[in-house]
């Protein structure tokens, strides 16, 4: 589990905190990144904003690094979000062919 940051907003960032919860901007300055972090949200037809966030609990603990001093951890250059709860039709894997 992600420790929990204190209250805070870092500024220009990537990050902002709140209530033990930190939102993540998406990464559109690396395309590639960027449509694999969309990809793993399996959201059809979903395109994040210059300013959507993607919270802390869609992300593994490692996925952050904890700073001394800092006030919020900083997630990591090549961090994507594998947590999510999908509904049960999304989690199944699709038919094969022939099947």
């Amino acid at each position: 589990r992600l420790p929990q940051p204190p209250t805070g907003k870092r500024a220009g960032s990537m990050a902002a905190c709140h209530l033990g919860t930190c939102f993540s901007m998406f990464p559109h300055q690396n395309p590639d990144q960027l449509k694999t972090w969309v990809t793993s949200m399996k959201r059809k037809g979903f395109t994040p904003l210059k300013y959507s966030r993607l919270c802390s609990k869609h992300f593994t603990a490692d996925s952050y690094q904890i700073r001394p001093f800092a006030n919020y951890p900083l997630l990591i250059d090549d961090a994507v979000p594998t947590l999510f709860e999908f509904p049960a039709q999304l989690s199944k894997s699709p038919p094969k062919k022939g099947d």
